[in-house]
């Protein structure tokens, strides 16, 4: 049964050699039927004058090389098929309409394509696709590779989380990497080392509002400096370094102001209370200068209202 197709394939080819080969044989024949009637005629015959031997037909030798040709082009062509066939791709895999059906194998490719969109959503539902995988699976080597790639991608995603400022955020999402990924311990003691320097530069910070109260400006400046230098991330060194830099200048401006509407004030009259209170009201930006103005405002209204009496 397995055959009949070559042969049907080849048949063809094999009536047309032995066609084109007939003339070839008979001609042969013929030559060699003449040749024996010649000779025993001339043993058993008279002798007479030699007649000149009749020319045999002439070789059809290019019959075997046109059914040769044939029966090769044949082959190729049926060769040449049989490779397409075998090196014919498989239709690409549809991942936006992969069944709950679909293979481990289709399943774990789906996974991995969408994870290198770079979303945490879609890196944490590859990793939940990679340990639905048993120990014994074929494919759980490779899912346990994917997993630790994904839970290194997420550890950078996390970093980028701190870098912005949101550390709980970038903590969250560091916990919800398996403990089964080789990546699970280095996480955790990068968290660490996120969270202490995250407790100094608070620290940096809460010294510096204290300078700023007492308005010892050189020791505000110096919370900047070490903000600078010993702090690693661009949150502390750059963004949150500049916000306080910006307010150290603020407040020092606003500070003259203030002490210019309490000098202001000190004179006790009805119009220097009230220029005293225009002053401050411009102290917007420094929040202690803001502070310290608003209760200098309402300490001068009630001195108005007092004035106001009867």
């Amino acid at each position: 049964m397995t055959n009949r197709p070559a042969q049907q394939f080849f048949l063809p080819a094999v009536n047309l050699f032995r066609h084109l080969s007939r003339p070839q044989l008979i001609a042969d024949s013929a030559a060699d039927t003449d040749t024996s009637t010649t000779s025993s005629e001339v043993e058993t015959a008279d002798p007479l004058p030699k007649a000149e031997p009749e020319p045999s037909p002439p070789r059809r030798g290019w019959n075997w090389w046109l059914a040769g040709l044939i029966l090769l082009g044949l082959v190729s062509g049926s060769a040449f098929g049989a490779f397409l066939l075998l090196t014919k791709l498989p239709p690409a895999l549809d991942c936006q309409k992969i069944s709950s059906m679909a293979s481990d194998g289709d399943r774990l490719y789906c996974a991995d394509v969408a994870a290198q969109s770079g979303k945490p959503e879609q890196l944490l539902a590859g990793i939940k696709t990679a340990q639905s995988l048993p120990k014994e699976h074929p494919l759980h080597a490779e899912g346990q590779r994917l997993i630790d790639k994904w839970s290194q991608d997420l550890v950078g995603i996390a970093k980028q989380k701190v870098e912005r400022g949101d550390l709980s955020g970038a903590t969250a999402l560091v916990n919800r990497i398996p403990k089964s990924s080789e990546v699970y311990k280095r996480a955790q003691g990068t968290v660490k080392t996120w969270q202490e320097e995250w407790q100094q530069g608070q620290e940096l910070t809460q010294k510096f509002q204290e300078a700023i109260k007492k308005q010892n400006w050189g020791s505000a400046w110096q919370q900047t400096d070490t903000m600078y230098d010993e702090m690693s991330f661009d949150y502390w060194r750059s963004s949150q370094r500049e916000k306080l830099l910006k307010q150290l200048k603020a407040e020092k401006h606003e500070a003259k102001v203030l002490r210019q509407a309490q000098r202001m004030a000190r004179y006790g009259s009805t119009g220097s209370l009230k220029r005293a209170i225009a002053l401050a009201k411009k102290i917007q930006v420094g929040p202690v200068a803001k502070a310290q103005a608003q209760a200098e405002i309402k300490k001068w209204n009630l001195a108005l209202q007092q004035k106001a009496k009867p």
